[in-house]
């Protein structure tokens, strides 16, 4: 298990880290560079919509950066939360009852997802399904 987090761990850093090529691009000189040549080989309504101050550029990509990042740490809790789970039902499932029969475990494992639900409903609502 640990050897997985600290997988997951680098993982999330090395995500981390390809961000900031990504947040050097918020200076004068590439949004100079940019709004400057390279503006005219998009369609006349796509040009509109590029950032026509320096801060209004450096504040896109910044909460641009933002949000990848954010959604690489929600993918990382998603990862650490699904080992987890898994650990769980095993030890709770397996380890301590020790099934006899495929049935016998199947149906523990339905009491177990039963009593995870009812203790822990998912973030978005749903409740998670015994596959």
């Amino acid at each position: 298990m640990a050897h997985e987090l600290k997988h997951l761990e680098n993982r999330l850093i090395d995500q981390l880290d390809s961000l900031l090529p990504f947040l050097a691009m918020a200076h004068q000189e590439v949004f100079d560079f940019v709004g400057g040549r390279y503006a005219d080989w998009l369609p006349p309504e796509q040009q509109g919509t590029l950032p026509d101050t320096f801060a209004l550029f450096e504040r896109q990509i910044t909460h641009g950066a933002f949000l990848i990042g954010y959604s690489y740490f929600e993918a990382y809790l998603a990862d650490v939360a699904n080992r987890l789970l898994k650990i769980s039902l095993k030890y709770e499932c397996v380890y301590l009852y020790n099934p006899e029969t495929g049935s016998e475990a199947r149906e523990r494992i339905g009491t177990w997802f039963d009593q995870y639900n009812m203790t822990f409903p998912g973030f978005d609502g749903h409740l998670v399904e015994l596959a």
